[in-house]
């Protein structure tokens, strides 16, 4: 895949890094052609800045300061900061533990993902929502504010937390949220079991790698390959067409499976489903072409699937028409709905008070298209 372009990656990955078996650790991610590990350290209960409470030691330190290399493959350090009344985060490439609220026994009681996502930041570093976010926790919250950089969705051979359709609520408003896939290996059927694909014309660095990710060149997988173009433009690129009448969109996608035969192939145009192919033995191969005529802004994706825990999903390729934002009103309400159980169940008022202000912002952006303070992309 290289040779094309594509670099694999996990994001979410615990080792435990002790100074002397990077070589070990390299050999493993190696075996299962992940060019970019990313090594997790994680809190347990209180949090105290990578020392107690912390697991899976990174004695290298967080960061670019950590990154090694052997041949082809890189291993890079970073902390996934959990909290039970939230949601847990991966952090990566920032150059220390996010500092959070300090020293605390209680993790549970703050601050919101949404510090953290701003911490790491500051730290040089990005944070991606983990599992898909937790019901009635801060995966809506962090998802509006922008303050996750990435989506970790495909896990354990499926689409967890807010799954499918809860990314595709975000897609439906206008929010750019790339979604990855990745192990959370050791806690997952094996190393690699689901990781995520970037596209890049040169070999990156983890940081160029990180950057893929963000920016949604890529697809997510858990055994097929799953190349997509819409009027030559890949996942997490933009097209832009004047407005006033229907416009072409001609999309190719490839599928290359050969241990994991691939059953179905689906066309998602704004959430919906407007094409689905099958063939009831599978196949190793699918090529495939069609047109798609639209009228409104929205947003192209690719899902491939066989037998359970064999799953791949593009990114989409975005489409504006007009210079006009897509709007869902059910992906508005079922997000909303959600943010409401959210409220009820915050443990602190300060929390509460985030969910509500962003619950009113949404409510003004969907009357008046106000969105201040909200992520949404006029990219």
């Amino acid at each position: 895949m290289a040779e094309l372009g594509w670099y694999s990656g996990d994001t979410h990955i615990h080792f435990e890094r002790d100074g002397s078996n990077d070589d070990q650790l390299l050999v493993l991610t190696s075996a299962k052609d992940i060019r970019y590990a990313y090594s997790l350290s994680m809190n347990t209960g209180g949090y105290a800045l990578g020392r107690e409470f912390e697991s899976w030691r990174q004695a290298h330190g967080l960061g670019p300061a950590s990154d090694v290399r052997r041949g082809d493959y890189f291993l890079s350090s970073g902390q996934e900061y959990r909290n039970s009344s939230m949601g847990h985060v991966t952090v990566v490439l920032a150059k220390d533990y996010v500092p959070a609220a300090g020293w605390t026994a209680n993790a549970n009681l703050g601050p919101s993902l949404a510090v953290i996502g701003d911490q790491a930041r500051e730290l040089g570093g990005y944070m991606g929502l983990n599992h898909g976010g937790y019901y009635r926790l801060e995966a809506d919250y962090v998802g509006l504010t922008g303050k996750a950089d990435f989506l970790e969705l495909l896990q354990l051979g499926g689409y967890r937390g807010l799954g499918l359709d809860g990314w595709y609520d975000f897609l439906n408003l206008g929010f750019r949220w790339p979604i990855v896939g990745a192990s959370d290996f050791p806690y997952s059927r094996e190393l690699g079991d689901s990781i995520t694909y970037v596209f890049s014309e040169t070999e990156p660095t983890p940081r160029g790698f990180m950057e893929g990710v963000v920016q949604g060149r890529s697809f997510v997988t858990s055994g097929p390959m799953l190349l997509v173009s819409v009027n030559g433009k890949g996942p997490g690129e933009s097209l832009h067409f004047p407005g006033g009448e229907p416009v072409a969109l001609e999309l190719e996608a490839r599928v290359r499976s050969p241990l994991y035969p691939v059953r179905t192939l689906e066309i998602v145009w704004n959430g919906r489903v407007v094409s689905r192919y099958f063939d009831a033995d599978g196949r190793s191969i699918w090529d495939h072409a069609e047109r798609l005529q639209v009228s409104e802004s929205g947003w192209v994706g690719v899902r491939a699937y066989g037998d359970p825990g064999t799953e791949a999903h593009s990114n989409p390729v975005y489409v504006d028409v007009g210079g006009r934002l897509p709007f869902d009103d059910d992906a508005c309400g079922q997000i909303l709905a959600r943010l409401e159980g959210s409220i009820r169940s915050a443990l602190t008022p300060e929390i509460r008070d985030r969910y509500r202000d962003i619950l009113a912002r949404l409510k003004r952006y969907r009357d008046t298209r106000d969105a201040e303070g909200l992520a949404i992309s006029r990219r």
